[in-house]
This record gives C-alpha cells, structure tokens and sequence, in this order.
C-alpha cells in the first residue's frame, strides 16, 4: 500500500456545528459501523489518558497509545463504515476529512488521510472569542470551538509509517518498547524504534523526489530486467489508455479467467514505491514460476 506525503494543513482553530448539523451527519437511530467508531475513538482517547497520567508516562504507556492509534488508522482504510462515522465526527468536530482522488501533483507534498484523526482524538473545546468578547450563539448558549492538541500531529506520520510498512497494530508496541530496528517495507533499510526516527523515515518514504531509492535498488533493478515474460502481446493505445507505467516501465493488472481465456480486467492502482516493492519481493517467485511453465512446456503439458 503506498500512502501520499503528509503535511500539517491549516493551522486555524476548527469551528464545532450546530446540534441539528450533528444529527444530519449520524442520526438518531443505529448507523452501520457506529459502534466500532466509537469504541476505536473511545480506546483512543483512553490511550491518551493513560499517557497524561504521571505514573503512566512511560514508554509501555506510549507504544500502547500509538498501537491503538495505527488499529484506528487500518480501519478507518478498510472499513468504509467506520471510515463514515470517524468522517462524521471530524466535521462536527469543525475538523475536514482527507481524501486523496490519486489525481495529487506528484512533485507537492499531500496531505495526510490520517491528521484529522489525530486532531479529533485529542483536544479541548474551548470559548470562541471575538474582539475580545466571549461569542454566543442565537439561544443565548456559549459558542465553542475545538482546538486540537497540534503536538499530537506527528502521530499522523507514525500511523502511516506502519501501514505502509506492513506493521500491523499487534506489532507496533512490542517495536516501540524494544531495542531491535524496525525493517523497512524494501526489507533492508533499518529505522531506530523512536517516535522522532520514525517521523524522519515517512517523510523520506512519502518524498516523491526520492520515492523509488529505498525500494527500487541497483540488485532490484537488475534481478527484475532478467526476468523471463510468460507471453507478450502488443502494447495498443488502449493499453497504454488504462495503465499507469512506473519507473523502468512496470506496472501491474487485474485478470480474471473468462469463458474464453485470461482476461485483462485493468490497473490495480499500484504505483511507484509500493508498485517496485512488489516486484522487488516476488522477482524470485516470478522467476522460479517460469522455470516450471517452460518444464511443463518442454513435457507437452502446456497448451499455448
């Protein structure tokens, strides 16, 4: 899975809405993936406690709040209802979701999908001030608005770094308590199991000018372009129509076997990093495959 690049957006304090705005985003009565919402926002929000707390401000304390924060992430990522209330929540929390349409400037920086999670998991509800005078609303109450804790942001990038790296959550605490490096998706580059490291290898991860040099190596490179093809057909402006070539020409498809034969269905959507990482990693595999279709061949077994 390849993430975009995450900067901090808008610095402005987020504005809350109205009661009948709240009911308009979630309504009354029970709403697919509410409850798994609200138990991962609430363990969430209990994680952040317990590190406020004086005797749990220990490293066990912060490897379990950023476990519990990467479990939120995955399924905000991979389950669109919780993906809907966790949406939900953030606006009535004045806060606006991310959403990345794949069309981003590869050359900008993108925001990150996972920073107004982290704004809504941790903050105040403070009075709103205008000219120096507390604002009201029409029925006379105080008017509020939600200030994120902005030093939880970096979180953002923590939550990302994992997912892209294949982490799961289980794993993330064990990690962060221990002394062993943490090893990129490239299986090879190496990340010291601290909080300001791991923020330092997204962003290098997520940079577009250096996307492919961790993955995408000289060995990579050379193991892949000696890779055999199966079978060849011709590259016809449809083609090059529905794909989305990477660096060194790779790209990757959906098949299907149809009535009659394999059918080519589209792109998969996978590209740059994540895209080379796979080739890099299954080029063995690949390579192992077509010794034994030609072995299958050389035995009349196969029928082209």
């Amino acid at each position: 899975m390849t993430l975009e690049m995450n900067e901090t957006t808008s610095t402005e304090s987020a504005v809350c809405i109205s009661a009948s705005e709240v009911q308009t985003n979630l309504g009354a009565g029970p709403v697919p993936g509410r409850r798994e919402a609200d138990a991962l926002l609430k363990k969430a929000k209990d994680a952040v406690s317990s590190l406020k707390t004086a005797e749990a401000r220990g490293r066990k304390a912060l490897a379990a709040m950023v476990a519990t924060f990467v479990e939120m992430g995955e399924a905000y990522i991979t389950n669109a209802e919780v993906t809907t209330i966790l949406d939900a929540k953030c606006r009535i929390h004045g806060i606006e979701p991310v959403k990345l349409t794949g069309t981003e400037d590869g050359g900008k920086k993108s925001p990150n999908i996972f920073l107004p999670l982290v704004r809504l998991i941790d903050g105040d509800w403070e009075q709103t001030i205008k000219n120096g005078k507390a604002v009201t609303k029409p029925d006379g109450t105080p008017k509020t608005k939600w200030v994120p804790n902005r030093s939880f942001e970096k979180y953002a990038s923590v939550i990302r770094f994992f997912i892209h790296n294949q982490i799961g959550h289980e794993m993330v605490a064990e990690y962060l308590v221990g002394e062993e490096p943490i090893v990129l998706i490239d299986g090879k580059t190496e990340v010291a199991p601290t909080i300001t490291e791991i923020v330092k290898a997204d962003t290098a991860q997520q940079n577009s000018d250096g996307r492919e040099r961790t993955v995408w190596t000289v060995e990579a490179k050379a193991s892949a372009a000696a890779l055999q093809p199966l079978f060849t057909i011709p590259y016809t402006e449809t083609l090059k129509a529905a794909f989305t070539l990477s660096e060194d020409n790779y790209g990757s498809a959906i098949i299907r076997l149809g009535p009659n034969g394999l059918e080519i269905l589209g792109d998969t959507g996978m590209k740059n990093n994540g895209l080379l990482g796979v080739v890099k990693r299954q080029t063995p595999n690949m390579a192992s495959a077509f010794k034994k279709a030609i072995a299958l061949l050389g035995k009349g077994q196969a029928n082209d």
